[in-house]
């Protein structure tokens, strides 16, 4: 069996901590970023639009902090998601060998905003 690294915590505090040098470099690297599921109202509504309203039940105000209530996932803008992306992204030829295979979960509408700020770090 070869060896493998299973790594359970913040991932982009990981990867930028990373010493290739001292730990080694990886043939293959998966895992779970935010999606960015940001509210629909900050999605496609014009700055004059009127405010969400909450509701009875705060249904409204629960999805304006993020996918499954998390702040972690509330992104302000697709755009700073695709840089924030972007930013840890670039890590990755540090410390993996050319050619490995990167797996990334995405959000089904937001993937593609993970995709391009993975070619922005200049990862086909």
């Amino acid at each position: 069996m070869g060896n493998y690294k299973l790594v359970q915590g913040d991932f982009v505090e990981w990867v930028r901590a990373y010493d290739p040098e001292k730990e080694g470099r990886f043939h293959a690297l998966f895992a779970d970023p935010p999606y960015a599921l940001i509210e629909n109202s900050k999605r496609f509504s014009s700055p004059t639009a009127a405010p969400v309203q909450f509701g009875t039940d705060g249904a409204f105000q629960r999805q304006a902090k993020g996918f499954m209530n998390q702040s972690w996932d509330g992104f302000s803008t697709l755009l700073d998601y695709r840089l924030w992306v972007t930013s840890w992204a670039k890590e990755l030829p540090r410390i993996c060998y050319p050619g490995a295979v990167v797996g990334l979960f995405g959000g089904s509408r937001t993937f593609a905003r993970l995709q391009v700020g993975l070619e922005d770090a200049g990862l086909e």
